[in-house]
């Protein structure tokens, strides 16, 4: 597996090699792999259990120019920021809304450790806050998408909440800093068989100032000064993925 190869995929060059393992370093990578790498469930969506060897990720991602969900994104991130000399374990966190995904399936994320603070860093979770956060300061509140995100702290348990603005918080996951290896999430879905008349096609990419999501049959984009969603019919859904988050599949 080549770092050069990730860092081309992100649409970085080499020179990152060379910056500081800072804050700054790091919110620069966690921006690329979100505008890059797209969250999407498409192999659910065609019956596939997907394999979260590292290997099998790279391919998938690095060499077939395709996105993941949080087991596979957060994966291939947390092998790059630890080539790059980023102190990084994988997290488990429970989801609040399991409308999506069933309680029994913990989300993936990840801890990077600068300066002896925590930071929690996730680009496998679609619309999300796109920065680390500092899990010990709750003081701080991240905006990207019109939405605030900041962290709430109760003892050894934090919670990442979310709220769009005069609107009502809304907690998105909790976490502690134990640390989980693959081994604890390889084989998660091997026992369970998905229909596809039950799964809801996602397909989400960030971009500069804003984002594009396929959700099922429906198409939106929104940017600082635009909100568009129009319906795509079943013919065309592959010709979207391939014109919207140039994914051929």
């Amino acid at each position: 597996m080549s770092i050069n190869e990730i860092l081309e995929r992100l649409n970085l060059t080499d020179s990152i090699l060379k910056e500081n393992k800072n804050l700054k370093t790091l919110n620069l990578l966690i921006s690329a792999f979100l505008q890059e790498i797209p969250y999407e469930n498409l192999d659910f969506f065609h019956k596939k259990i997907p394999s979260f060897h590292l290997s099998n990720i790279y391919e998938k991602i690095v060499e077939n120019n395709r996105g993941g969900i949080c087991y596979e994104n957060n994966t291939l991130f947390a092998y790059l920021l630890d080539e790059l000399g980023f102190d990084v374990y994988m997290i488990f966190c429970k989801i609040k809304d399991t409308t999506y995904i069933s309680s029994d399936f913990p989300h993936l994320a990840l801890i990077v450790k600068l300066n002896n603070k925590s930071y929690l860093v996730d680009v496998g979770f679609g619309q999300n806050v796109r920065e680390a956060l500092d899990t010990n300061n709750d003081k701080y509140i991240s905006v990207y998408e019109d939405i605030e995100y900041y962290i709430k702290t109760n003892k050894n348990t934090f919670s990442l909440f979310s709220r769009y603005k005069d609107d009502k918080e809304k907690e998105t996951y909790s976490f502690d800093l134990t640390k989980v290896s693959l081994r604890d999430y390889e084989n998660i879905f091997d026992k369970v068989i998905k229909d596809v008349n039950t799964v809801t096609l996602l397909v989400s990419k960030a971009s500069k100032e804003g984002r594009i999501t396929l959700n099922d049959s429906f198409l939106s984009i929104k940017t600082k000064d635009l909100k568009r969603k129009w319906e795509i019919s079943s013919e065309n859904k592959y010709e979207v993925l391939r014109d919207y988050f140039n994914i051929h599949v």
